[in-house]
């Protein structure tokens, strides 16, 4: 973290704040005096010599700096993806640990897609959409119910799920 520390003063990437933010929230045992002496040792290396006001001085003016964060802003797309990667890497993870289940990824000629299909060794299915929205709509629902409706036979099993 103390080179977390020294890139967030040196650079101009938001990343840098949100990085050592995530970690202040995430590591339950965080050595702050450790992280200053390896910050201080960065900086004295590097020749970067400064009084903690100039420090502050220059995390103030990058906080004030509408392109600051640029860097990690995301549009709906974008945000779309990564929330569908956290997804993937977590049920993919959580199915490699139990047997009897398979991980596909379904879209036809109809372009009927689907993020996640589920499937146990019963022919049973879960269905997963994933979308970057705060509010579920009924159409999100529909590649979901057009492939209970098509694929799934009587003695199958579907359940359908939007995230």
């Amino acid at each position: 973290m103390g080179a977390k520390l020294r890139a967030l003063y040196q650079r101009k990437k938001g990343r840098d704040l949100f990085d050592f933010w995530y970690a202040l929230n995430t590591v339950k045992r965080f050595d702050f005096d450790e992280v200053v002496n390896v910050f201080s040792y960065y900086m004295q290396h590097g020749n970067f010599f400064g009084t903690r006001q100039e420090y502050l001085n220059n995390l103030d003016t990058k906080l004030n700096d509408k392109h600051f964060s640029q860097d990690i802003l995301l549009d709906e797309k974008k945000l779309g993806k990564l929330i569908e990667t956290l997804i993937y890497n977590e049920v993919a993870a959580q199915i490699s640990y139990n047997e009897g289940y398979q991980l596909y990824h379904y879209r036809d000629r109809k372009k009927h897609e689907i993020d996640f299909l589920i499937e146990n060794d019963y022919g049973n299915f879960l269905g997963i959409e994933v979308k970057s929205g705060s509010i579920v709509k009924k159409e999100h629902f529909k590649h979901l119910q057009w492939f209970k409706n098509n694929l799934i036979e009587d003695e199958q099993s579907f359940v359908g799920i939007v995230l």
